[in-house]
C-alpha cells in the first residue's frame, strides 16, 4: 500500500510542476486569425478595396435612413 501511494505523490508532484511551467509565461488564448495579412498584396486591388468599403458604408445608410422613415 504504502508502494502505491508513494507512486501517487509522484504523479501528483509532477503535475504540479508542469502547471507551474505553464504559468510561468502564462497561458495565452490562443490569437484568433480573423482577418488574414493584406501584406505583399497588390497596391491597386488594396486601394479599390479601401474604396469599395466605404461605398458599401454609404448604401447601408441610406437604407437605414428609409427604414427609419417607415
Amino acid at each position: 500500500v504504502s508502494a502505491e501511494c508513494a507512486v501517487d505523490t509522484e504523479l501528483i508532484s509532477l503535475s504540479l510542476c508542469v502547471a507551474r511551467k505553464w504559468h510561468r509565461n502564462g497561458i495565452k488564448k490562443p490569437r484568433s486569425h480573423r482577418y488574414e495579412s493584406l501584406k505583399g498584396v497588390d497596391p491597386k486591388f488594396l486601394r479599390n478595396m479601401r474604396f469599395a468599403k466605404k461605398h458599401n458604408k454609404k448604401g447601408r445608410k441610406t437604407i437605414a435612413r428609409k427604414e427609419a422613415s417607415k
